[in-house]
């Protein structure tokens, strides 16, 4: 079973989806969610990583917590 990782002790070290845990911010006010992003790791000249957040005037998105996916279900027969 995946554990809750905190961004702030290991990020992830390849470029996949991931669920995170967000505190939200917004003018109607603040709340948590559990949601999948995308990570992307480049090295080139000019390397960078981050989370993949679609832009959303109206949110304040961080990051406080991720996991691995877990496996798909096993198909049936």
């Amino acid at each position: 079973m995946n554990k809750w990782i905190n961004v702030n002790e290991e990020l992830p070290k390849f470029t996949n989806t991931y669920i995170v845990y967000c505190n939200i911010g917004s003018m109607f006010g603040g709340y948590k969610e559990v949601r999948a992003y995308g990570y992307e790791i480049f090295s080139g000249v000019h390397s960078y990583r981050k989370w993949c957040i679609p832009n959303d005037i109206s949110e304040i998105v961080t990051i406080t917590h991720w996991m691995k996916l877990p496996e798909p279900p096993e198909e049936d027969d």
